[in-house]
């Protein structure tokens, strides 16, 4: 429904979360013009795996053999301030935890 109602031919962009997309919705629109193009680094279910092996994703499929559709990895945990408030995250439970239980950690010598 969200598709018809943006100008035909449109390219969309998501790097939010996979599940707001309709996925199907979104094929229809791909495959009849009404979008243009679409990329995304995120889709639904896109750790789903089943024998050591990727489950086929429509998605996926589709990309495999139209130039409408670009899927790429999602990075954007990389990214110099997502790295930077890990750190201070971890630094501060770190710190929290020393606080609680010291500094100093008992290690039992191996048994001989």
């Amino acid at each position: 429904k969200a598709f018809s109602r943006m100008k035909k031919g449109a390219y969309l962009i998501n790097t939010s979360r996979g599940r707001i997309v309709v996925e199907q919705g979104l094929l229809e629109a791909l495959q009849n013009g009404q979008l243009g193009g679409y990329a995304a680094d995120v889709i639904e279910n896109e750790l789903l795996f089943k024998d050591g092996g990727y489950i086929k994703h429509p998605l996926v499929e589709y990309a495999r053999t139209h130039e409408n559709l670009i899927i790429v990895p999602h990075i954007g945990g990389m990214t110099i301030d997502s790295r930077l408030a890990t750190d201070v995250f971890t630094a501060k439970k770190l710190r929290d935890w020393t606080l609680k239980h010291g500094t100093h950690i008992q290690r039992q010598a191996p048994k001989r």
